[in-house]
């Protein structure tokens, strides 16, 4: 729903009758699918046509979650609807846990492991300047409370909890919002417990609460995810803005030397007028799970989203190239210069910017080479694609087509390719 990417649609929520609306990146026209068999039909048209075919699907498909699920059924891009599993089809069981579900093929079901159910604890609350204006918090002892907070993250991460908050800096007032401090299975007490040196700290700087903390305990758990995010206002996207993230691995924790360039760089951060929300998340267990999902998230202790310099929804072309240049120069890249992928760093795709420096490492990490090698082996339909594209020079390295014209070289692949080339070419 960024509507940037979908061609600078008109708004859904918004009244556009009297609009001069367009159909952005949209399609002209869909299939809506119900069966498997339906699929396969969709599939097979597209690519006898040589229609382009987009796959309409929601949600974050790159993420540590993508350990828990078991057989999938997918149809493929040659249209064949088959089940992947660990021991049937295990190269693409394996893609499709984290590496893209739709863009390698249709999934059309998937079994999902489930968890027994669990009691959790969130907090919520916004440190900053009263409302009324009588109490007021300084740079130093703003910057104090959030240090505590950030330099707790180990602390917090292996308790098995995860937190969201956005820190803003409006006019030089300072402000943390805390969305949610969801602890999975702690007491009210134990979060507490776990929290006191941050909290502690609050009260002996003395920083009021814009909005008081609120600590409710739940003995279920969908009632408190609820309570985390049911009610949170959050848009659908916008057309004002451009965004991108990075993902801090442990390491940047493991000693004072360590911790001072990313803590330095956050005061930066925020000094310069620039907001970001933060997550304290790492996977709650070490096990070595072997799948597509970027190394960097089992390395992770953070993850942070940041976003551009705001721009006017209709502004130009000209004018949002400014705003991605900054995005890129200036607010991602000190936090790449800190955390590179050679440490385990790397960015979470699905809310990455689309101007990614280094985009295999970062964003696929040690398993790049693993995902590419399952696109050439698991269907020829790739290699048609690519030949499609031969007609223009390709540099190895610099774009997926060059990297595959090697991968079939050193595969051995390439009597397969030149047999289907000269069917397709020679009609022999």
């Amino acid at each position: 729903m960024w509507l940037i990417f979908k061609g600078k649609i008109c708004i859904a929520r918004n009244d556009t009758e009297a609009s001069q609306c367009t159909l952005g990146g949209f399609p002209e026209y869909v299939v809506n699918v119900s069966t498997a068999a339906q699929v396969q039909l969709a599939v097979n048209f597209a690519r006898n046509l040589n229609i382009r075919l987009v796959i309409k699907n929601t949600g974050h498909e790159y993420g540590v979650p993508n350990s828990l699920p078991t057989p999938y059924q997918v149809v493929t891009s040659n249209g064949r609807f088959l089940t992947a599993t660990e021991y049937a089809q295990s190269d693409l069981f394996w893609t499709l846990r984290g590496g893209g579900g739709g863009t390698f093929d249709v999934v059309t079901s998937v079994i999902v492991k489930a968890f027994p159910d669990t009691d959790a604890t969130l907090s919520t609350f916004i440190l900053g300047n009263s409302t009324d204006g009588t109490q007021l918090v300084s740079r130093e002892d703003f910057f104090k409370a959030v240090r505590v907070l950030w330099k707790s993250f180990p602390a917090y991460t292996d308790a098995k909890t995860y937190s969201f908050f956005f820190i803003f800096n409006t006019g030089g007032q300072l402000t943390l919002d805390m969305k949610a401090f969801y602890a999975s299975g702690h007491t009210r007490e134990s979060f507490d417990n776990l929290t006191k040196p941050f909290f502690d700290t609050v009260e002996d700087l003395g920083i009021p609460f814009q909005k008081p903390k609120n600590t409710t305990y739940y003995h279920s758990f969908f009632p408190s995810y609820w309570g985390a995010w049911g009610k949170t206002p959050f848009p659908l996207g916008t057309a004002t803005s451009l965004f991108g993230n990075r993902l801090l691995p442990k390491s940047l924790w493991s000693t004072e030397s360590n911790f001072e360039a990313p803590w330095n760089t956050i005061v930066a951060h925020v000094e310069a007028g620039r907001h970001f929300g933060i997550y304290h998340q790492a996977p709650g267990k070490k096990q070595n799970v072997d799948n597509a999902v970027s190394s960097a998230w089992r390395n992770a202790q953070s993850f942070f989203i940041a976003s551009s310099p705001v721009f006017a929804v209709d502004a130009s072309a000209e004018v949002i190239g400014e705003a991605n240049r900054v995005l890129n120069e200036y607010i991602l890249q000190p936090w790449s210069n800190i955390a590179p992928a050679s440490i385990g760093s790397g960015s979470y795709l699905n809310e990455a910017t689309v101007d990614e420096p280094n985009w295999k490492e970062n964003f696929y990490g040690e398993q790049y080479s693993r995902l590419l090698i399952t696109v050439i082996s698991h269907s020829l339909t790739y290699l048609q694609a690519l030949y499609r594209g031969l007609e223009g020079p390709t540099q190895v390295g610099d774009a997926l087509e060059g990297d595959i014209w090697v991968q079939i070289l050193s595969l051995g692949l390439f009597g397969k390719f030149t047999d289907w080339a000269r069917r397709k070419v020679l009609k022999v």
